[in-house]
């Protein structure tokens, strides 16, 4: 078990994320994707962890950017 610089356990609330991701190739030489991580928007996980600026929560857990939606197009020339 990870402890802080006191000697006090270090202790993280559960969380529970989901993302989802999907592609589609049905054009000629292009690859369409779509995703988003964080889809419910849910708020970091309650922590006392002291040993950074984000006070109440660790980022090392957690994502500071919540909910990211994403996208991109790929082209393969041929």
């Amino acid at each position: 078990m990870l402890a802080d610089p006191d000697g006090n356990p270090r202790r993280v609330s559960t969380l529970s994320l989901w993302d989802v991701h999907g592609s589609y190739s049905g054009f000629k030489n292009v690859t369409l994707t779509l995703g988003a991580k964080n889809v419910f928007d849910r708020n970091p996980p309650v922590s006392n962890s002291y040993l950074t600026f984000q006070s109440g929560y660790d980022p090392s857990y957690y994502d500071t950017r919540a909910r990211v939606v994403y996208g991109a197009v790929r082209y393969a020339f041929k």
